[in-house]
């Protein structure tokens, strides 16, 4: 297929923009990418491309013209909305939920990884808006680098590993952070600015990983899941349904249920390093069996197809 992909290219992070290029690419599609900035001055044609794909660009005049050419499909990152009633936290959930509500009345189709959202957005009479399935992120295949490999056995410097954001998080993800520091001191290492090969080695020079219980719930989890069991990390996650559906409980990653719970477990992997290796060599490899970029790309590809009626790029 030939797709039109309207993103924030190469503005660094984890560059998902470029991750889902590069995938679409090794599926065999043309990918004409666009930086945002330049969408509105650009004047498009019809006959170009087969579908539009978009994050979180919106425009709604723009987003009509492409309409009446292509069809508009967006992939939406992160969550919508939050179960909570922390001012900070519901301001940003209005203005997503704004968002949504446009790009939902302009867009042909969306994708989102927040699987609670999706859910209420089937309600058309308090949701309107095109149809929106759950499609999660994944890892980037071009940062593929084996947890065994000899450049990647550097000096264990921490225990744990934390790399997330405290800001407008919560109460719960604070609290959960004041825990982690009390207990276990200097061996607890956080950092926010950590992505990709800076990533990969926070997870070399920690034992651990650890993944925060807010906002977690059984159909949302952020795309730090995939990056750090692609990265091949001993990873505790707190339980969720969908989660526990694509990685094995103490053979790929570790769950924990309450917090005495991720003490107990966190305690028994820093005193198990054959365990601990077993099971980051596991996470790494389910990750490259079925969690990167290219396997979420090959099921938008073949949603988009069906419901558009296309085949090999052409109309039927």
């Amino acid at each position: 297929m030939k797709i039109l992909y309207i993103a924030k290219h190469g503005n660094g992070h984890n560059d998902d923009e470029g991750a889902i290029a590069y995938a679409l690419g090794l599926l065999g599609h043309v990918v004409t990418c666009i930086d945002e900035n330049r969408v509105l001055r650009t004047q498009f044609r019809p006959n170009r491309y087969d579908f539009v794909l978009i994050h979180k660009f919106n425009s709604p005049v723009k987003l009509k013209e492409l309409r009446s050419m292509y069809p508009v499909v967006f992939w939406f990152f992160d969550l919508v909305e939050t179960k909570t009633t922390e001012r900070s936290i519901r301001d940003r959930d209005r203005r997503r939920m704004h968002w949504m509500k446009q790009v939902r009345a302009s867009a042909s189709l969306g994708f989102c990884t927040d699987g609670d959202w999706v859910e209420k957005s089937k309600n058309q009479k308090r949701f309107p808006g095109c149809d929106v399935l759950q499609l999660m992120q994944g890892f980037d295949e071009r940062l593929i680098l084996s947890v065994e490999s000899e450049e990647r056995q550097a000096e264990k410097k921490f225990d744990i590993y934390f790399g997330g954001t405290l800001r407008n998080c919560g109460r719960e993800r604070n609290q959960w952070f004041k825990v982690m520091s009390d207990r276990y001191g200097s061996g607890f290492r956080h950092s926010v600015e950590a992505f990709r090969e800076a990533c990969r080695d926070e997870v070399d020079t920690n034992t651990l990983a650890i993944a925060p219980p807010f906002p977690v719930t059984d159909r949302y989890y952020s795309n730090r899941v995939y990056n750090f069991c692609g990265y091949g990390a001993c990873l505790l996650h707190p339980f969720s349904k969908k989660l526990d559906g694509e990685y094995e409980h103490d053979k790929e990653i570790v769950f924990y249920h309450s917090r005495t719970d991720m003490v107990d477990r966190i305690d028994a992997l820093l005193k198990s390093p054959e365990i601990v290796l077993r099971i980051k060599k596991a996470a790494e490899e389910k990750t490259q069996q079925k969690h990167l970029y290219r396997h979420r790309c090959e099921r938008l590809i073949d949603v988009v197809a069906d419901r558009f009626d296309l085949n090999n790029g052409e109309t039927k």
